[in-house]
């Protein structure tokens, strides 16, 4: 078990690190999505009526199954990772929820809002404080209060949370 200090900054990376990862997946799986498409329509020289090139024979649909064969192999990797890292992320936010901090509620939401369900400032902000009356009136004020609890989310569990918990996720003095 290591013992080195973990910052604010580093769980902010570590959180952010789903959101590319699931965004990476997303990515993939619409390249799968397309090539699929694609190869439903590929044309094969051994199967059209066109006269042929002289040298070798091209086996399009072939390489368009192999293809299709590595993404759909790299696609359940990145979701094997993509899960992983989301049970690690909810695991590190959760420590708010078990460690009893103050707010820790409305910090664990927020953290899930932002980093696993990958919402934007102004969507956190309203799902967190939209309810409050004086929320339209004065939204800036409410953005500036996400701010400030988002900072010390991260900064408590920058305090709980141990650096064996990030272990796939290498400590850096750069993000200290």
């Amino acid at each position: 078990m290591q013992d080195t200090a973990i910052s604010p900054e580093q769980i902010k990376a570590f959180l952010q690190k789903y959101a590319e990862d699931a965004k990476n997946l997303a990515v993939m799986r619409e390249r799968l999505s397309a090539l699929e498409v694609k190869s439903g329509s590929a044309r094969t020289s051994s199967l059209s009526a066109t006269p042929k090139s002289p040298g070798n024979p091209v086996d399009i649909l072939g390489r368009q199954v192999a293809a299709l064969d590595t993404l759909r192999d790299a696609v359940a990797a990145a979701e094997a990772q993509v899960f992983r890292r989301r049970q690690r992320t909810e695991t590190i936010i959760d420590i708010l929820r078990t460690q009893r901090v103050a707010k820790w509620p409305e910090k664990c939401n927020l953290l899930s809002l932002k980093y696993i369900d990958c919402m934007g400032w102004s969507d956190v902000t309203e799902i967190l404080f939209g309810d409050n009356p004086r929320y339209w009136d004065a939204t800036d004020t409410f953005t500036r209060k996400t701010f400030a609890l988002h900072r010390q989310a991260l900064q408590e569990l920058s305090e709980l949370a141990t650096a064996d918990m990030l272990d796939d996720y290498e400590i850096t003095e750069s993000g200290r």
